[in-house]
């Protein structure tokens, strides 16, 4: 399942963004400090696509924020069935060709980036309003600072700060990345069988790859939600740009 890395990624860490780089426009700085926090405070349920190298996915989703307890269950739509549960981070299960890379997998907190060094990276600044799954958007713009990155255009929910859509561009403006929400509910809390794991999904007490959360979830490190699910790590040294998923 290849999906919303970089969602996971800033979805991945609650940290607050303290500092800017020098071009770096404050209001956007608070909008990915908004992000940030999503995860932890907001619950909500939906439907995203993923694109990436001309391959298209449909996924569902559930995430609720209960008694200080984060569980979140991601369901692909199409082809064979893959599924993952997680709760505060922590797989409890996974089906499909998940398993394997989750069972070879090293703990998935190593692969959350610190939005601190995203300002060492990029260059933030907000690129106008636009409307995603029904609801109003902010355009973030992360424009990197080195040819070793790639760029991207996040779309946040005005509302919750949550990613409505992430584009990940290379150095001509061509796209290369597509996530995007076509359903949001932040009203409706995802209840216990929502949560629930299929039956062929198997424990595991290994952590995945950086999933397709992400946005989603997951959001930064390169580039994993959702993010995340395999794609480029924006920390990642040339030779490294799309690494599998890992």
């Amino acid at each position: 399942m290849r999906a919303l890395p970089l969602l996971s990624l800033l979805l991945g860490s609650s940290l607050t963004v303290q500092a800017l780089a020098a071009n770096s426009s404050p209001e956007a700085s608070e909008w990915l400090n908004k992000l940030a926090r999503a995860e932890q405070q907001q619950s909500y349920q939906g439907s995203f696509v993923y694109e990436r190298n001309g391959s298209f996915s449909s996924h569902d989703i559930w995430h609720r924020v209960q008694d200080g307890k984060v569980s979140e269950r991601l369901l692909q739509l199409d082809g064979s069935a893959q599924e993952i549960v997680r709760v505060d981070g922590k797989v409890q299960c996974v089906s499909g060709n998940l398993v394997s890379s989750v069972s070879a997998a090293p703990d998935t907190a190593a692969r959350v980036l610190d939005p601190l060094k995203l300002m060492s990276w990029y260059d933030l600044s907000v690129a106008g309003k636009s409307r995603v799954a029904g609801r109003d958007a902010v355009i973030v713009s992360l424009t990197p600072r080195d040819q070793h990155r790639y760029a991207f255009e996040l779309h946040l929910d005005r509302r919750t700060g949550l990613p409505l859509r992430s584009l990940m561009l290379n150095d001509k403006g061509q796209l290369l990345e597509r996530f995007q929400m076509t359903r949001l509910d932040t009203d409706a809390v995802p209840t216990d069988a929502d949560l629930s794991a299929g039956a062929s999904c198997r424990p595991s007490n290994r952590s995945p790859p950086a999933p397709p959360k992400a946005l989603p979830g997951g959001v930064l490190t390169g580039c994993r939600r959702v993010s995340s699910w395999s794609t480029a790590r924006c920390g990642a040294t040339p030779s490294a740009r799309v690494p599998s998923a890992a």
